[in-house]
């Protein structure tokens, strides 16, 4: 179970990416979670401010135009999520 209280059982790497490499020489590792389920309260560190927002997929997108949802990490992340969803959705449609 991670720090925001949920369990995840398919969990998959999305990408591995250099957010920052001129300056820092850490790695972003983006995954996909799915079958995911609220299985307790966050249990943060005291240096951690976290904030979980539920939302419906469909609004993501528009979130992402409109500047609500703007880290560049994230949006990568949600972009890569979508094009990956469709992706496999055009593979089943194909076969």
């Amino acid at each position: 179970m991670e720090e925001a209280g949920y369990r995840v059982e398919d969990l998959f790497l999305l990408i591995k990416t250099y957010p920052q490499p001129a300056v820092l020489n850490n790695t972003g590792l983006t995954y996909l979670a799915r079958d995911v389920t609220r299985a307790a309260n966050p249990s943060l560190d005291a240096a951690e401010d976290i904030e979980v927002c539920l939302v419906e997929l469909e609004r993501i997108p528009e979130m992402i135009r409109k500047g609500e949802i703007c880290q560049n990490q994230t949006v990568m992340a949600l972009s890569l999520c979508f094009f990956s969803c469709l992706k496999i959705r055009l593979l089943r449609f194909a076969a």
